[in-house]
């Protein structure tokens, strides 16, 4: 092997490292930052998902060419792209405070919810009362 692919070789190696280590180091100060209850606060993610619904809305028309151009779809289905993750900010906002909730709260339609060694799942079946399907109860 010559002493040029060796060199080249060992710029790779390193750079490799360097990468690595930039993005362990990245990665140790968002780990210390999210330690530090910052970012757990209701008002910060209400303002991050804000802050998202807005840069969609307001880039909504260049994403929309974006999307045309990359996936070649349909307007409808561009349209649909922008407003599905608009009104996902919405829907999340709207269930912020059921997420938020600590450890042990009753749990409700749609969630589901470790209990001891069973999970259940609750949902709700058109014109019928909610129910539960147990992890348990469906084992043979």
């Amino acid at each position: 092997m010559s002493d040029a692919v060796i060199a080249i070789n060992n710029l790779k190696a390193a750079a490799g490292d360097l990468a690595m280590n930039s993005i362990s180091e990245l990665f140790d100060r968002q780990k210390r930052h999210f330690a530090t209850g910052v970012t757990r606060s209701r008002e910060w993610r209400i303002d991050q998902l804000d802050r998202m619904a807005r840069l969609i809305t307001e880039n909504e028309v260049a994403l929309q060419k974006a999307i045309e151009r990359d996936f070649k779809t349909a307007s409808q289905e561009q349209i649909f792209e922008t407003q599905a993750c608009i009104a996902e900010t919405v829907f999340q906002k709207s269930q912020l405070d059921e997420w938020m909730k600590p450890p042990g709260w009753r749990p409700t339609r749609g969630s589901a919810v470790p209990l001891s060694n069973s999970a259940q799942i609750f949902g709700v079946q058109k014109h019928r009362s909610p129910t539960v399907i147990s992890a348990k109860s469906r084992r043979g």
